[in-house]
């Protein structure tokens, strides 16, 4: 049986047994379990190319049955994160959770974090952590309209919005107003990254930031 070769993010690194490892791994239409035997050894030549959070281009057996688990043949980083200082450092571990929390992909969020991943410095980590926040809550099933009134689609008179219900609320269906500015900014959100970089500040993208690492928090496995 010939190995294939794709492109993927390693999401996550199970130790199987003493030199042995399991690996989670996002595809852009898929996410996969490789068996990856030795890799804890000194002498493995993949230990050194396998970092969670990373691009890597994996070489593996893949399985013929839904019962058996593909087997890693060679692992090539191509892409891994730039540690400048601890400031950057405090993003990891929210990328991380995030992708150990999803249960399924999509090639928006997978072509998307590899932009993140490669764009990622001091002025920009909570733009592109916000954003794949708002992309990830389809995925965890709650997929949202920042363009209308997830009741009666009216797109005038919105007022608030409630991630639980699937996004913005008119002034009939909310009794509460959410900041102008942060409506704004969701809206944003549907339309592009670029758009939501360029026409939101700074405190409006923390304050959306907060609210969706909440509910992420709340309603899966990210904590």
């Amino acid at each position: 049986m010939s190995a294939k070769q794709e492109t993927g993010i390693l999401s996550k690194i199970i130790k199987y047994q003493d030199q042995d490892a399991i690996l989670r791994v996002f595809f852009k239409d898929r996410i996969v379990l490789i068996y990856a035997p030795g890799i804890f050894k000194t002498t493995s030549k993949n230990r050194n190319n396998l970092f969670e959070g990373a691009l890597i281009n994996f070489e593996f057996f893949q399985a013929r049955l839904t019962t058996k688990m593909s087997r890693l043949k060679t692992a090539t980083l191509i892409y891994n994160w730039k540690f400048i200082d601890q400031e950057q450092q405090f993003w990891i571990p929210n990328w991380l959770k995030l992708l150990q929390a999803i249960d399924t992909t999509s090639e928006e969020f997978f072509n998307f974090y590899q932009y993140a991943l490669r764009n990622f410095n001091y002025e920009n980590n909570i733009y592109l952590t916000t954003y794949l926040y708002y992309l990830s809550l389809e995925l965890l099933g709650y997929k949202q309209n920042f363009n209308s009134c997830v009741i009666d689609k009216r797109r005038t008179q919105i007022s608030n919005f409630d991630l639980s219900s699937g996004g913005f609320l008119c002034i009939y269906h909310s009794m509460n107003k959410a900041p102008i500015e942060i409506l704004k900014s969701l809206n944003y959100l549907t339309k592009s990254y670029s758009d939501f970089l360029n026409k939101t500040t700074r405190k409006t993208v923390n304050d959306i930031y907060q609210i969706f690492k909440d509910f992420i928090s709340n309603n899966s496995y990210l904590h």
